[in-house]
């Protein structure tokens, strides 16, 4: 993903934050109302996990590039 995908799409999302019922809930409460201790314990491995996996992928796929030149 390039850089400017990434403004695009943060951009796009926080438009849709202002016109979707569930940012007027956001923009009163915070991101974070409801969200508790065992929120962030399931919610960080599987953070760690994705990114294990995506690095094995991006490993594997660079020795292909590599192999094929």
């Amino acid at each position: 993903m390039t850089i400017e995908m990434s403004i695009v799409g943060s951009l796009c999302l926080l438009a849709s934050t202002f016109k979707s019922p569930d940012g007027e809930a956001m923009r009163q409460h915070g991101f974070f109302y409801g969200w508790t201790p065992l929120t962030l314990v399931m919610f960080l491995p599987l953070f760690d996990f994705r990114n294990l996996i995506l690095r094995t992928v991006r490993l594997f796929s660079g020795l292909c590039v590599k192999r094929r030149t």
